[in-house]
């Protein structure tokens, strides 16, 4: 891990969708589309409507908790069906780079991950990604608001590198991961880790974080 990229990780940049700046996508923001059952929530089923991305881009604007009120999303989603003709098929194409973009920017979030060398012996614990970090956080003395309110990304790491002074979890220096990029580049073979050619997925750190973290607290 480098101290640049631990910084960026508790410091993600925002995003604009539809016009709109968006906080860093935070564990409740997650959490409450996932409650919500937003088709915009990850690999969550179901076509995106511009309702759908209205009430995400709401949501996701503002700190832990929040929703809109049932008249301003009519009002919102509203405006994107009230055209027509040529104001319909731009209204369309906005839509469909919102989406875009919203994606992008859920995709940007949980893909932040810090890489570390496998452990052989470690077992997937079966807890979802979103419920070991915000477990991890609470059992460091996190207030639920807080914890609820923290970035994505900063939570992994911020995990990752307590598990890491723990001894837990053996992150992998700035040299060696210079090291095994340039024997990739170079077409070597011979160094062999879990991430082949990006981060490790975001989902298997975290529930190994959790059980981690368990260990640790007792």
């Amino acid at each position: 891990m480098t101290l640049p990229e631990y910084a960026e990780a508790c410091f993600p940049a925002g995003r604009r969708v539809l016009g709109v700046r968006l906080q860093p996508l935070c564990l409740g923001h997650a959490l409450v589309l996932h409650r919500l059952g937003s088709p915009l929530a990850g690999d969550a089923a179901g076509v995106p409507k511009p309702a759908d991305l209205h009430l995400a881009v709401e949501i996701c604007a503002r700190p832990v908790p929040y929703l809109p009120s049932p008249w301003r999303l009519r009002w919102r989603a509203a405006r994107a069906i009230g055209f027509t003709g040529l104001g319909r098929a731009r209204e369309e194409s906005r839509f469909l780079d919102g989406v875009a973009d919203f994606r992008a920017y859920w995709r940007e979030a949980h893909a932040r991950v810090p890489e570390y060398w496998p452990d052989a012996d470690a077992r997937d614990s079966g807890v979802p990604m979103l419920a070991a970090l915000v477990d991890g956080l609470l059992r460091l003395g996190y207030p639920e608001a807080l914890a609820l309110n923290t970035p994505v990304s900063k939570a992994v790491y911020l995990l990752a590198v307590h598990a890491a002074r723990n001894g837990t979890l053996r992150l992998m220096t700035a040299e060696e991961q210079a090291l095994i990029a340039a024997v990739r580049a170079a077409g070597g073979s011979r160094i062999t880790v879990e991430q082949p050619d990006a981060p490790a997925n975001p989902a298997e750190v975290a529930a190994l974080l959790a059980a981690q973290s368990s260990l640790a607290h007792g």
